[in-house]
Formats: structure tokens, C-alpha cells, sequence
């Protein structure tokens, strides 16, 4: 059933972030660890993003401004950690600038503890994994079911959509292009995802043609 394997790829993906967020929280001086979390959180949005015209609206909306809840905290501590890095990959390093990069890190890196280790942080969590499964799909998609031709096709009007933008994209306007740049990442991770969808080298294509989109 295409509703039950969309489901399932929900779940995996919601299950992913818990692990990563768990993670984070265990060794919070590890830059590694606050990148994938943000990947696995990106990589879920991006999957609900795409089943959202299927579900009821008031849940995909809700379950969007959750997950926001949680990655936003993270935002500056991802920030000084790119920077601290970039600081030591100068030619010279410039360490103090890494240094002090490092000890705002600190400061920060506690502030965002407090905010993903609570129980508001919790029961946001907890409601983000209940909207993976069961989805609440619409009554009519509930009755009818889910044609795999339709999730394919939806796949052909998100990647057209990117093309389409690109061509009205001044790369130029660095506002505009990261915006593209988002839009293929949202695709590229929804192929990437529901690969199962998808002819193996349509779903291969569309990653490699969303990769090289982001890279603009």
C-alpha cells in the first residue's frame, strides 16, 4: 500500500532524528554531532513537505512549526562551529579568532542544552513522531488510497518547479539563489527518501541534477 510505505519512510526518518538528537545531547562539544542533527531535522521536513498536499492540513503545518522549534536553537551554535573552523583553515590558522569562536561556543553551546533537553522539548518531539505514523492523510486519500503514479508525478512538478527557477534566478542576488539552493535541497532529499517511488536512474538523476543545483 503506497500510503503504508510513505508511512514508513516517516517513521525511519523520525527515528533517525530522535537517534541524532540523543546524540547531540550526549556529546555536545562534537561539531559532527549538531550537523547531523540538523541534516536528519532538514531531511524530515523535507519528506513531510512533500507528502503535505496528502495530509490534513492543520497536522502538516503543525508538525512543521514543531520541527522549526527544535532546529531553530541550534542555529548560531552551527554558525560559530563553521566559523571556528574556517578560523583554523586559514593559511595561517587564525587561532584566535578560533578561540574566541570556542568560547562563545560554550556559552551557547549550554543555552541550547537547556532548550532540547526540557519537557517542552519533549512533548514537541513526542508530537512531531506521532504526525510520522499513522500520517494524518485526508479522508478522501484515507478512502481511496494513494496512486504510486501520482507520488511520481508529484516528483516531475517539484523538479520542474527547480528548473523553472532557475532560469528567473539572478544568482547573483544572494537572497534569491539560496532560496533556489534550499528548494533543490528539499528535492534532492525527498528523491533521496522515497527513492522507492521513483525508476532507479529517474531517482539517481534528480539527486545528481538537485546536487549540481545547490552547487550554483
Amino acid at each position: 500500500c503506497t500510503l503504508i510505505e510513505l508511512e514508513g519512510v516517516l517513521r525511519d526518518a523520525a527515528e533517525r532524528m530522535e537517534k541524532r538528537l540523543d546524540a547531540f545531547l550526549e556529546t555536545p562539544d562534537d561539531a559532527e554531532a549538531l550537523h547531523k542533527l540538523r541534516v536528519s531535522i532538514r531531511t524530515l521536513r523535507s519528506l513531510l513537505r512533500f507528502v503535505a498536499p496528502w495530509q490534513k492540513r492543520r497536522v502538516a503545518r503543525g508538525v512543521q512549526k514543531d520541527l522549526r522549534a527544535i532546529v531553530a536553537p541550534t542555529s548560531r551554535l552551527r554558525e560559530l562551529d563553521v566559523l571556528a573552523a574556517e578560523a583554523r583553515q586559514m593559511d595561517p590558522p587564525a587561532e584566535e579568532l578560533a578561540q574566541a569562536c570556542q568560547a562563545l561556543r560554550d556559552e551557547e553551546r549550554d543555552r541550547v542544552l537547556t532548550a532540547l533537553s526540557g519537557d517542552e522539548a519533549r512533548r514537541v518531539l513526542d508530537r512531531v513522531v506521532d504526525a510520522t505514523g499513522p500520517a494524518a492523510w485526508r479522508r478522501s486519500i484515507e478512502g481511496k488510497g494513494l496512486a504510486r503514479e501520482r507520488v511520481a508525478q508529484r516528483f516531475a512538478d517539484l523538479r520542474q518547479s527547480v528548473e523553472r527557477r532557475i532560469d528567473s534566478t539572478d544568482l547573483a542576488d544572494e537572497e534569491a539563489a539560496h532560496g533556489l539552493r534550499k528548494a533543490a535541497k528539499r528535492v534532492r532529499y525527498a528523491a533521496e527518501g522515497f527513492a522507492s517511488f521513483l525508476d532507479a536512474d529517474e531517482a539517481e538523476a534528480t539527486r545528481a541534477r538537485m546536487k549540481a543545483v545547490q552547487a550554483m
